[in-house]
């Protein structure tokens, strides 16, 4: 019953979003509940004599209160799986995520020499991957330990990546044994599922996913749209306004690690808005929002940058934020005509 309540008030949250929130602890605990109320009502009645008084009041009384409750927590279920597949109350959540991503960072920070390379120069190792799916965690320190001394290593595969069996994961300019191998890889958790709580890219992904979905389609909802692209471009800002880890790791006995695997800001900026201002380019309410948010992340580039080199993701903003200017034009002249 909660599925079917959930299916039809989750028509603009995605089909991944509905079935995490129909497979959380409210869930399991709702089933414990029911199984314990069926239980309690199956022994009272088992308990009810052939002949006789009947059984003791106290006994009926608790098999119908157990049967309110049961019905109680069916209606609780249907409130909450209404409630919490709401779009404002998921478009809220997935923002906390990102922002509290953002506050708990956990990605190295050192600095790195201008005069070193980030790949190796020279490969003496390639760890690859012996499993498929997403990475959702990597300990840093103890790939630097794992790494023998004086070795200078590139971490392909940083938390929201994808790796299949036999993708690079490490390239590291020193030769490595089985045993350095096997920590490399111990370093690095490969899971089939992503979360939002620690990786930020897969909830800002989500959070777009769900603007675009509002944007478009026969089920346009310009309210859930204008409510997704207000937090976008509020994050968006703050991503590009906060200094970007460095994502260097520098150990004892001139051990280094760095990532080139994991997405930077520009990317997150210019992902966002490709899909955006494709999913509004037909609905003029839409490019009006896309467009704000364009000019409020565009305004934060130039005042407070965080990105080291801001001039190339502009040049890229501008250029959508003049296309959609050219959809506005195109239609005032069909209007006119």
């Amino acid at each position: 019953m909660r599925s079917i309540v959930v299916s039809l008030s989750s028509s603009q949250v995605s089909t991944r979003i509905a079935s995490s929130h129909l497979d959380d602890a409210f869930q399991w605990q709702l089933l414990a509940r029911m199984s314990a109320i069926i239980t309690f009502v199956a022994t009272v009645h088992l308990g009810l004599p052939d002949a006789g008084p009947g059984a003791p009041v106290l006994s009926v009384a608790l098999a119908l209160v157990a049967v309110i409750s049961g019905l109680f927590l069916v209606l609780l279920s249907l409130h909450r799986g209404v409630h919490e597949l709401a779009p404002p109350q998921v478009i809220s959540e997935l923002a906390e995520a990102v922002r509290d991503a953002l506050r708990h960072d956990g990605s190295p920070d050192d600095p790195w020499p201008d005069d070193e390379p980030l790949i190796p120069s020279s490969t003496g190792a390639r760890v690859i991957s012996e499993s498929c799916g997403w990475v959702v965690d990597v300990a840093y320190d103890d790939l630097l330990r794992a790494l023998p001394p004086r070795a200078h290593a590139a971490l392909h595969a940083d938390i929201g990546t994808f790796v299949g069996v036999a993708d690079l994961l490490l390239e590291c300019d020193t030769p490595l044994d089985d045993a350095r191998r096997e920590a490399i890889r111990g370093a690095i958790s490969i899971g089939s599922n992503r979360s939002a709580r620690t990786d930020f890219s897969f909830a800002l992904q989500q959070l777009r996913d769900l603007a675009q979905q509002a944007l478009r389609g026969n089920r346009q909802d310009t309210s859930t749209a204008h409510e997704a692209l207000l937090h976008l471009r509020s994050l968006l800002a703050e991503i590009v306004r906060s200094r970007q880890h460095t994502g260097h790791s520098l150990g004892s006995d001139g051990r280094a690690l760095t990532s080139v695997g994991r997405p930077r800001a520009a990317h997150h900026v210019k992902d966002t808005f490709e899909i955006l201002v494709v999913a509004a380019r037909s609905d003029p309410i839409g490019r009006r929002h896309v467009r704000a948010a364009l000019d409020h992340t565009i305004a934060a580039l130039t005042d407070e940058p965080g990105i080291a080199e801001p001039a190339p993701v502009l040049h890229y903003l501008h250029g959508l934020r003049d296309e959609l200017a050219m959809a506005d034009r195109s239609d005032s002249l069909a209007g006119q005509s």
